[in-house]
This record gives C-alpha cells, sequence and structure tokens, in this order.
C-alpha cells in the first residue's frame, strides 16, 4: 500500500470504509440503528467531498491500486476551543 492524497474517486470506497468500521466497532455499544444515523450524517458522500478542499487539511488514503485499505483526515484550526 501507499498513501496518497484522497480524490473525489475515493469518497465511495472511502465511505463504505468508514461505514463498515464504525459498525463493527461501535454498534455493540450504541446499537445499529444510532450508528447508521451517525455514519450517514458524518461519512455522507457531501461530508467527505466538503473534506477534499477544507483550508490547512490534509484527505490522505492507503492505496494498493485495487482498494482502499485506510483513511485518514486532519485539518489546522486557530479556533481557541
Amino acid at each position: 500500500m501507499f498513501v496518497r492524497t484522497a480524490s473525489e474517486r475515493d469518497l465511495v470506497a472511502i465511505r463504505a470504509l468508514l461505514v463498515e468500521t464504525w459498525h463493527a466497532t461501535y454498534d455493540a455499544i450504541y446499537g445499529a440503528a444510532k450508528v447508521t444515523e451517525i455514519t450517514d450524517e458524518w461519512h455522507s458522500i457531501a461530508s467527505l467531498k466538503a473534506r477534499l478542499t477544507r483550508p490547512n487539511s490534509e484527505f490522505l488514503v492507503a492505496d494498493d491500486g485495487r482498494r482502499i485499505g485506510g483513511m485518514a483526515f486532519a485539518a489546522a484550526t486557530t479556533d481557541a476551543k
């Protein structure tokens, strides 16, 4: 696998990875319905797409040429909160 900048063509695979991971991690804690509610909002294609152009941020994927095996997103902010 190699790490590269995410692009719009990766968003469906990134969403699928996030949804699968969140359900595997949190269904037993919050229930599948609540996890679906969270991922539908936080990991929608529109939400992920907005991150691609967010200033002062990095959106990366781990790609083996056949599939996305991981992702990372980080953004700098001057907000003191």
